[in-house]
């Protein structure tokens, strides 16, 4: 409409000009005809100067010659009032909002690209998708940038061991820290930390967690680090057997490493906690969508899996007292204040039966909340992680690093924020600049704290599935289910000690619950419940770092990608006893069922226990050392059910040394593993199969 009035207006002035030339009645006469034509204009809708153009929203994809899309692209709107700047995300996108007439300058930059500049009309080209290309400066036109500073996003992640505080707090005089900090990033010296909001976070975390000595511990057990793409490096560093005051380095399989670098706490007889809570199972209707009715890849238990509202829980949960001394639930009950409306930061599962006689307190395996998981509440938490930029000064010279310029989002310190598509966050927030004035010798780095959170991974790799339909309607028709009260580690270790009745026992660990008809039909698939949850919670404040003014001058930092390309995670397996893996043929896959003979580490502690293997789609089991300890096996037989004459039986294995508790030990060490094909012991038809296993082992540093 601008474009149209301006045209009209034009062709106006020249007729005018036109009209200075005629004689007195012929120019009165066109006077009369351009007035009549102005009027016709302003009822017709001509658009008049002073109304303004409506904000159309345009899709930009920056890419290569080649289709290749061009993270981090600096994009600057520059029409009527302040240019508006924006950065394309991993997939080279961005969404910018322009008037729909007009002419748009669009400004495309990056370091190492050539700088582009675009105009957009939407009256002459209406097009709301465009695609932009940049060409790569060629020899000798890098930018200045490149040549100050090198810099990279990386992110640590696991039991917050992941190098967290040794990243905040580094002691190079570790060898663990020394190797991993020179072969992982290079670093040679000890590093700066940027002291920020988010690196305030994770130190409170820290503190009111309880947890400072657990992380110390942390960096004597080893960490995995891995560079993009995925296949190319993935490496792991753990102690020297032989010296400890040594590190060795080892490659990892693709399958082992995505089952090392996402665990939430160590609940299995562990000492990391930063949720040590139990919970009720939530029965009313709001909560149906929620939950799901499912049963595990690997065994024949039931379970109720519910992501609870936070708020719902104030005054219902429970500190989930356990051996270690003491817990610490303030941070997690700030958490819990803080976000009365968050799902899918805590889930706990909850072990149904239909009949209280069936449950079995005589199967328990090891220590702590692991151990009895079959029939009590457990708890399911994410995996803590930090993301950093390393900075490091790759010049002949000290650079003085003046100021900082970030963008900080801060909805509240103890705030939870969804960070699954963190460049959102920053769209509408200014930079601002902090004097920082710190002088970078050469070669060494600086480390910028810029988000702190946890990943939900540790659930989307859960082995559950759904339960059968008839399970649900059997339920439905049920007037109770028996559960596990909501009771502590040690409250629940207390009562087992006790020579009491399993009827005994019952009564005081479990209740029974109802569930209405329509609860039970909106309930959800676990796989639809699990997809529908974020992947990622910030914690508190996080950081987009914009610029970093070195010497005057201002050098441009490209954001993160919304997904992690670098990972440093803690190796969180060390010093705890024998590793127990089967393998399903149905899927083709081996399932790690955690450890056996937990805590049973010295002969005075040997004992027998017994461990739920699964049904006839299980037919292989492994043991596995993979610490630096000694196992000792006396004796292991395998239990099963006969399904052709509904008996339960027990075999020995063709190993005579096993066959009884005898003193006769097999011996696994570090590295070592011990393989049953139970094809080769029992029927193809059979259910309920358990190990039982008798034996001890001694930690060798």
């Amino acid at each position: 409409m601008w474009e149209g009035l301006s045209r009209f207006l034009l062709m106006m002035n020249n007729f005018l000009n036109y009209l200075n030339n005629l004689p007195g009645a012929a120019k009165f006469l066109g006077i009369f005809i351009v007035a009549v034509l102005l009027t016709i204009a302003v009822f017709l809708g001509v658009d008049l100067p002073n109304s303004e153009p409506e904000l159309i929203q345009v899709n930009i994809i920056v890419q290569t010659d080649s289709d290749e899309p061009i993270p981090g692209v600096n994009i600057q709107v520059i029409s009527k009032g302040a240019p508006v700047n924006l950065y394309t995300d991993s997939n080279g996108y961005a969404r910018v909002e322009i008037p729909s007439r007009g002419d748009v300058d669009v400004v495309l930059s990056k370091d190492g690209y050539e700088r582009k500049k675009e105009t957009i009309d939407l009256a002459v080209d209406p097009n709301r998708n465009r695609i932009f290309r940049l060409n790569k400066k060629k020899g000798g036109e890098g930018n200045t940038s490149e040549k100050k500073i090198k810099y990279q996003h990386l992110t640590t992640q696991n039991d917050f061991g992941p190098l967290a505080l040794s990243i905040l707090k580094p002691d190079l005089n570790i060898p663990m820290i020394q190797n991993v900090f020179s072969d992982a990033l290079g670093i040679k010296s000890l590093p700066f930390v940027y002291k920020n909001p988010v690196e305030k976070t994770v130190e409170k975390f820290q503190r009111e967690t309880g947890n400072k000595d657990e992380i110390n511990k942390y960096v004597e057990a080893g960490v995995v680090y891995e560079y993009e793409p995925r296949n190319s490096k993935i490496e792991a560093i753990v102690p020297d057997k032989d010296d400890k005051n040594k590190v060795v380095s080892f490659s990892l399989s693709e399958n082992r490493y995505n089952h090392l670098k996402a665990e939430g706490e160590t609940v299995n007889g562990g000492s990391f906690f930063f949720a040590p809570i139990i919970a009720p199972i939530q029965t009313d209707k709001s909560n149906a969508q929620y939950t799901s009715f499912v049963s595990f890849t690997h065994g024949e238990g039931k379970s109720i899996f519910q992501y609870p509202k936070l708020g719902d829980l104030k005054g219902l949960v429970i500190k989930d007292e356990v051996y270690k001394s003491p817990i610490n639930d303030l941070w997690i009950k700030k958490i819990m204040t803080s976000n009365p409306n968050n799902r899918g930061f805590l889930a706990f599962s909850y072990p149904y039966f239909q009949d209280d006689s069936k449950v079995c307190f005589d199967c328990e395996c090891g220590s702590g909340r692991f151990g009895i998981s079959s029939w009590s509440i457990f708890r399911y938490t994410p995996s803590p992680y930090l993301k950093f930029i390393d900075i490091e000064n790759n010049t002949e010279s000290a650079l003085t690093i003046e100021s900082v310029k970030f963008k900080l989002f801060d909805s509240g310190e103890y705030k939870l924020t969804v960070a699954d598509e963190r460049s959102s966050l920053f769209r509408s927030i200014p930079d601002k600049e902090y004097e920082t004035n710190l002088v970078l010798k050469t070669g060494r780095h600086l480390l910028i704290p810029i988000e702190f959170g946890f990943s939900t991974e540790p659930h989307k790799n859960l082995a559950l599935i759904d339960v059968e339909d008839s399970e649900k309607k059997s339920i439905s028709r049920l007037n109770k289910l028996y559960i596990a009260k909501s009771l502590s580690v040690k409250d629940i270790y207390s009562v087992l000690a006790k020579n009491i009745s399993d009827q005994q026992k019952t009564e005081v660990l479990m209740e029974s619950k109802s569930f209405s008809n329509s609860f039970i039909k909106q309930s959800t698939s676990i796989g639809d419940l699990l997809e529908s949850m974020p992947e990622r919670f910030a914690v508190g404040p996080v950081i987009e770092v914009t610029a970093i003014k070195i010497d005057g001058d201002f050098v441009t930092l490209r954001p993160p990608g919304d997904q992690p390309s670098i990972y440093i995670s803690k190796y969180f397996e060390g010093g705890s006893c024998p590793y127990l893996t089967i393998y399903d043929y149905t899927k083709n896959t081996w399932f790690d069922l955690g450890t056996v003979l937990y805590n049973r580490h010295n002969k005075n502690l040997q004992g027998e226990e017994i461990h739920i293997l699964g049904n006839s789609n299980i037919t292989k089991l492994r043991l596995e050392e993979r610490e630096k300890e000694i196992t000792f096996i006396d004796s292991i037989t395998i239990k099963y059910i006969d399904n052709h004459d509904g008996l339960e039986h027990e075999v020995n294995l063709n190993e005579p040394n096993l066959n009884s508790a005898d003193g006769v030990y097999m011996q696994l060490f570090e590295g070592d593993s011990f393989e049953i094909d139970l094809t080769t012991l029992i029927p193809s038809e059979s259910s309920n199969i358990r190990l039982k296993i008798n034996g001890y082992y001694q930690p060798t540093i």
